[in-house]
């Protein structure tokens, strides 16, 4: 009988890729429509991506 195998240190991605999608959406609104600058831009997206890592949990 054939011995399962355990990889040890496998990361196991998390999500489905939905939230890259919506910050490349965002970065590309933010080059056509100027609303703030990049400094606060990329600040409020580290802020809204700590909340999403902490909302939804990895599985």
């Amino acid at each position: 009988m054939a011995k399962k195998v355990v990889k040890k240190n496998v990361r196991v991605p998390c999500g489905n890729g939905w939230p890259m999608l919506i910050v490349g959406a965002l970065v590309l609104a933010n080059a056509y429509w100027p609303i703030v600058s990049w400094p606060v831009f990329i600040g409020w997206l580290a802020v809204i991506c700590g909340l999403s890592k902490m909302i939804v949990p990895c599985k």
